[in-house]
């Protein structure tokens, strides 16, 4: 399969026009690089992914602008566009939300052995828990009027265990890693863009990335 870039598909700095697939003898390689090192990740400290993620926040935050005009390029549109908001909020700022709010997660972990959930945990009548995790920060209600979000417990998690269901991995000295493939959808620009990104990872010059990928091989 080859992926070309062309009018309507974002063009990323750094990336030829056309991609080739990659061989059989690369894609083996890889996945041998990833499955020796799949126990060093797992036990790599929450500390360090903290470290990781406050990184890739500040190396994203150099490049949003970057990422939108180039958006905003793909689809004809010019900076001053009423249009060009759309893909500050949603691509660049959302990939940062979910970055802190990942941080967020690690610094609650660290501190407390669980990430906080910031609504209410309620018991339903045939006895299943459910927590609300959606609104997160106050200024969510207004973003997103009138959505909210919960997680249903499996059977048998009351309120006072549920703490002691959530991030058991970080608390298992004995957890083994494994190497898992997730696909992305073809026709979703993001997917698109993060198989870029990933196919091009030898060409990308990111301290984040490098720090990233000197722990995966």
């Amino acid at each position: 399969m080859t992926i070309d870039t062309r009018h309507g598909a974002p063009q990323f700095p750094a990336m030829s026009s056309a991609m080739g697939s990659s061989s059989y003898a690369n894609m083996d390689v890889a996945i041998e690089e990833l499955v020796a090192q799949k126990d060093h990740w797992v036990q790599t400290s929450v500390a360090t992914r903290i470290e990781i993620v406050d990184a890739l926040i500040a190396d994203f935050s150099a490049l949003a602008p970057r990422w939108v005009d180039a958006s905003l390029q793909a689809k004809g549109l010019q900076k001053d566009s009423l249009y060009a908001g759309e893909e500050w909020s949603a691509g660049a700022w959302t990939l940062l939300h979910s970055l802190r709010q990942l941080k967020q997660a690690l610094l609650d972990i660290k501190q407390d052995g669980h990430p906080h959930i910031p609504g209410p945990v309620h018991t339903r009548p045939d006895g299943q828990v459910t927590a609300q995790v959606f609104p997160w920060r106050a200024y969510d209600p207004v973003l997103f009027s009138g959505v909210k979000a919960e997680i249903w417990m499996q059977p048998g998690v009351t309120a006072e265990t549920l703490a002691s269901t959530q991030a058991v991995s970080y608390h298992d000295p004995e957890l083994k890693g494994k190497v898992a493939l997730v696909l992305g959808q073809e026709t979703s620009p993001v997917s698109v863009h993060w198989m870029c990104c990933i196919n091009s990872l030898p060409r990308i010059r990111s301290s984040s990335l490098k720090r990233i990928r000197s722990m995966l091989i």
